[in-house]
């Protein structure tokens, strides 16, 4: 893997991981589907603005750096998609965000930090059959199992079960659901060739995913004290979750449409990584050998999967088109 690559996979996991607090805390001032569509829909926003600002320097000749726009396999040189743009919304912004705060409601902390670990176990699993140049191998699942056993550790000691609402096994189901509703939505990203840039294709879906988490909320939720959102700290909370799902789901899918999903999927647990770092840093929470155990674990699976032999490359074909 290129420097380049680290630095990216770096950095996006590094911003989700900065996002646990804000979102813990910013529940306290917002619904669950109130908050995620608020912040799904700002973020959408954040980076249509962005694209908009590339096209209006390209034309003026500021020097910004323009997106290539994806190859156009259709017959229209015009063609959007905007059907494929509604349907990764649904499944990567409204069915992901919406499904995994609604189960993380039913599941204890322990269990909603482990749930979350399998996801990118679930990410390999529908690669290696639904994407043909993205197949797991035996060192990949053992790099997959090593990360995902220190994510366990990770998750049990900071987050002991006694401490946490009792688990029912629907929420658990329910998270699991929008995993693979979301991964669904990455695939079909992956696979997307129409004239949008990736830019404009994660914030087209992203706006859209959050509209419809809000729609949803103005009627699960219209009982709910909105006027708390105007709270100084929850705007800030908002404002920084979006811009971080905003550059962190854009680093993230340029990877996975650049590099095998089998092959990155391992880095996601960074993310309790860094969280824990942070935590400790500037939460005051004790660094503990459990945790460095568990750190050390998910480290071994990620040096396991970079003595992955053969390319990490993707190859897809170009009629691969959802």
């Amino acid at each position: 893997m290129p420097i380049r690559f680290y630095l990216q996979v770096g950095l996006a996991t590094l911003l989700w991981g900065t996002a646990f607090p804000l979102v813990k805390k910013g529940l306290d001032y917002a619904p669950s589907t109130l908050f995620a569509g608020l912040r799904i829909t700002l973020a959408g926003l954040l980076l249509l603005a962005m694209s908009a600002a590339i096209s209006v320097g390209k034309q003026i000749g500021t020097p910004i750096p323009p997106e290539e726009p994806e190859k156009n396999n259709s017959k229209s040189p015009t063609a959007v998609k905007w059907g494929w743009v509604l349907l990764i919304g649904f499944l990567s912004s409204c069915c992901l965000y919406g499904l995994f705060f609604w189960g993380m409601s039913r599941v204890s902390a322990t269990s909603g930090a482990i749930a979350d670990g399998a996801n990118p176990i679930l990410a390999s699993l529908m690669a290696h059959f639904l994407l043909h140049d993205d197949k797991l191998t035996r060192r990949k699942l053992w790099a997959l199992g090593l990360a995902f056993a220190g994510l366990c550790v990770i998750a049990l000691v900071r987050h002991p079960s006694a401490s946490g609402v009792p688990t029912s096994p629907i929420g658990l189901l329910i998270m699991l659901i929008g995993f693979i509703l979301g991964n669904a939505g990455t695939i079909l990203v992956i696979k997307y060739r129409g004239r949008l840039t990736l830019m404009q294709l994660s914030g087209g879906q992203m706006f859209l995913g959050g509209f419809m988490l809000l729609a949803i909320s103005m009627i699960i939720d219209r009982n709910a004290d909105w006027t708390r959102i105007a709270d100084r700290y929850f705007l800030f909370s908002l404002i920084w979750l979006a811009s971080v799902t905003a550059i962190a789901f854009r680093i993230w899918y340029a990877l996975v449409r650049t590099y095998k999903m089998t092959s990155v999927a391992v880095y996601s647990f960074l993310i309790s990584v860094w969280g824990t770092m942070l935590s400790v840093v500037f939460l005051g929470e004790r660094f503990i050998w459990p945790l460095a155990a568990g750190l050390v674990l998910v480290v071994c699976g990620i040096i396991l999967m970079n003595t992955e032999r053969g390319s990490h490359i993707r190859e897809l074909p170009p009629e691969s088109t959802p």
